[in-house]
């Protein structure tokens, strides 16, 4: 239980670099709103308003949209089919692969550190999103039937609008992240799908995203 005495204002710099830690770490997820409930009970005024300003201990809704866009580092450019979309990402870090697991997908990735994978899976049919999240739900209880979701927001990738879900599961004894972006629109359905292990998820969640930032939508 944190003292309110701790919030005093000479004291709020040192306060919002341990925020940042615990966000940088662990990202905008639930228990950060456990936080949140510990501070608004303990906090009262301009400490608890300052804290808000400075965009700590506050988690994107669903229905909120975050504006993001690929990185300058991401210089190869590949197309989907029918040139619907297209993935800008950077081949110093992820190598393309010439198989594919299954025949649902359509493009592959692997990352140079050798642990860190990526998947593409698109359709033509156009679902809603609420449909597009079920499928995704469902077809991870397929391989780790405690698969729950952490982390769920919209984001707005190079002007369009994608459902971001940041999962977890156990698959043989080894429990896995999943951190992916669902699109649907007139093109279809885009799930553009990364994963690691839950213990290297930290280190590889940078790469992943500005991987996932690289998805433009063409038409």
């Amino acid at each position: 239980r944190i003292h309110k005495n701790a919030f005093e204002d000479e004291n709020m710099d040192k306060w919002y670099d341990r925020f940042k830690k615990i966000e940088d770490l662990f990202g905008q997820i639930d228990y950060l709103d456990a936080f949140k409930k510990q501070f608004n009970q303990d906090v009262k005024g301009t400490h608890f308003e300052a804290l808000e300003k400075k965009g700590f201990l506050k988690r994107n809704q669903p229905n909120e949209s975050r504006a993001l866009q690929w990185t300058a580092k991401s210089k190869k450019f590949l197309k989907g089919d029918k040139d619907a979309y297209a993935i800008w990402y950077d081949d110093k870090k992820w190598i393309l692969q010439d198989s594919l697991p299954t025949r649902d997908v359509t493009f592959a990735f692997s990352h140079l550190g050798g642990e860190g994978f990526a998947l593409v899976i698109a359709e033509r049919v156009e679902l809603s999103r609420d449909k597009l999240k079920e499928i995704a739900l469902k077809n991870a209880q397929e391989v780790a039937p405690d698969i729950k979701i952490v982390n769920e927001e919209i984001r707005k990738v190079n002007g369009y609008d994608v459902l971001m879900l940041q999962l977890k599961g156990t698959i043989e004894g080894v429990t896995f992240v999943y951190y992916s972006y669902y699109y649907t629109g007139k093109i279809g359905a885009v799930q553009f799908i990364t994963y690691t292990s839950d213990n290297l998820f930290l280190e590889y969640r940078d790469d992943f995203e500005d991987l996932l930032n690289g998805l433009v939508i063409l038409n």
